[in-house]
């Protein structure tokens, strides 16, 4: 049975602090990245992904009701040859349904190169030794890591997902953040505060794949 696994890490306290104050004054100017890169069809994907469920969540339930048909009382279903599972069964569906239905939409958000590669570094780093979670091997966190590439620091949440080949199969899981307290993972996609996003896969050793998006609190350019 494979089952693709994710993580996640919340924003930290002091940036959505910061956040939170900063709503009733000037828009902050952006941040621009120190560094480049051509944007790839994959990347592009991932974020056209994310802002259909952001900016549509009702139309996006169709996405999650049809890549999750045929799921048992036992959270069991096939995805062509792979016999997929959900460990909390069939009623984390339907509650993510009922979150698609209720939630209001959110803006969607803008692609910064230097973000893809902040997060494709860690992706690469994590998965050529088999490696998970949230924390680079100097200690960094995802915004600190996200800083690096950046002309000033930013705060931001970040999503990490195995072992899934399709963009749409794994938003859709996100969304549906089996297993996880406080569906973490969906916060950070729905979050209005985001602004910036960055995404980047790379192979795992273990787990075959291994996706990392950034999400943002700064407009980040470039």
């Amino acid at each position: 049975m494979i089952k693709p696994l994710a993580c996640l890490l919340f924003v930290l306290a002091c940036a959505a602090g910061r956040a939170a104050a900063a709503e009733d004054a000037e828009p902050p100017a952006p941040v621009a990245c120190r560094a480049q890169a051509p944007t790839s069809a994959f990347e592009r994907a991932v974020l056209a992904e994310v802002n259909r469920a952001r900016t549509a969540p009702r139309a996006y339930a169709d996405t999650v009701r049809a890549l999750y048909a045929g799921i048992d009382a036992h959270g069991l279903y096939r995805r062509g040859e792979r016999r997929m599972a959900v460990g909390e069964g069939p009623a984390a569906v339907d509650e993510a349904l009922r979150f698609l239905g209720e939630v209001e939409p959110v803006p969607p958000l803008r692609m910064a190169s230097c973000l893809n590669l902040a997060a494709a570094r860690h992706a690469r780093a994590k998965g050529s030794v088999g490696g998970s979670g949230h924390l680079g091997a100097n200690g960094w966190t995802p915004s600190r890591r996200a800083s690096a590439s950046t002309e000033a620091p930013v705060g931001c949440s970040e999503n990490i997902a195995y072992g899934y080949d399709d963009v749409a199969e794994m938003v859709a899981a996100l969304v549906v953040d089996d297993g996880v307290a406080g569906r973490g993972h969906r916060r950070n996609l729905f979050d209005p505060r985001m602004r910036s996003f960055g995404a980047g896969r790379a192979s795992h050793l273990l787990r075959r794949i291994m996706d990392v998006q950034l999400f943002c609190l700064q407009d980040v350019e470039g």
